[in-house]
């Protein structure tokens, strides 16, 4: 892998940048740039689940950084085109360029929005490997939990309303970098979104229902507790239970009392 001389990198990511009218000859030109930069040199460890993995120029993160920062400005200046250089590179089958697609769709402006917003769910789909998805909804999601959560929010609320629980999945997924987000302030929505799959749990959603819980509550912890408790008074079967259990170390010595009898009462009824 050569070095990385930062002026040679932005005349080369410029080079990109003049063919931005041109998706197919700009990806192709990625795709010199990155072999340019490509570790030869890495070898995969027996230990990595290959399943998970895309192909990888394995360049370092400095260049991709570089990337993202000088072709994000120009999807600021330029969001139509840069909508249809996202698409394409979306669809490559190398994990630089469709991670650079995501990190592009963050970038352009609330002015496309309702664009963005088709874009993530277009390209979210339960069949997806699973490491994109969840850099999907990070990074193409940045300008949307800034300037147009409700966007944001209601695609997550048709997944999460969803009879089919690879749908739910993708809208539990989606919420995380939403809560993570000191930026985005409306909590209440996310409880609402969260109220009926948290009382009746299903089996495929447990691990990732966990997860956007453990956020709340970290993000939230009063309001959190007290909407665990609401839940276990009407939850169906033992799911919630568990849940509350499993979340419980979360929080402070008075909440979890509180917790705990709510759980207490709740096994009675």
């Amino acid at each position: 892998m050569p070095a990385v001389e930062l002026s040679r990198l932005r005349v080369q990511i410029n080079g990109l940048i003049a063919r931005f009218d041109d998706p197919i000859g700009m990806r192709s030109a990625l795709h010199d740039l990155l072999d340019l930069y490509a570790n030869r040199a890495y070898r995969p460890g027996q230990t990595v689940k290959a399943q998970s993995l895309l192909p990888s120029y394995r360049v370092t993160p400095l260049v991709m950084r570089q990337l993202e920062l000088e072709l994000g400005k120009t999807c600021k200046e330029q969001p139509e085109l840069a909508l249809n250089v996202v698409e394409e590179l979306w669809h490559d089958t190398y994990l630089e360029p469709r991670v650079l697609s995501t990190a592009l769709l963050g970038a352009i402006p609330a002015s496309h929005a309702e664009a963005v917003i088709q874009k993530i769910s277009n390209w979210a789909k339960p069949e997806e490997n699973s490491r994109m998805l969840d850099t999907l909804f990070q990074n193409g999601s940045v300008e949307l939990r800034r300037s147009a959560p409700q966007l944001l929010l209601g695609i997550i609320e048709q997944w999460l309303g969803s009879y089919r629980p690879e749908l739910q999945t993708l809208g539990l997924r989606a919420l995380v970098p939403l809560i993570h987000d000191t930026a985005f302030e409306n909590l209440p929505p996310v409880f609402r979104l969260l109220g009926p799959v948290v009382q009746n749990i299903s089996v495929p959603l447990q691990t990732d229902l966990q997860i956007v819980v453990e956020a709340m509550a970290k993000r939230s912890p009063v309001e959190t507790a007290y909407f665990l408790r609401q839940s276990l008074g009407i939850a169906v079967g033992q799911g919630t239970a568990r849940l509350v259990r499993r979340c419980m170390p979360l929080f402070d010595t008075a909440q979890q009392t509180s917790l705990r009898s709510a759980l207490q009462a709740s096994s009675t009824i």
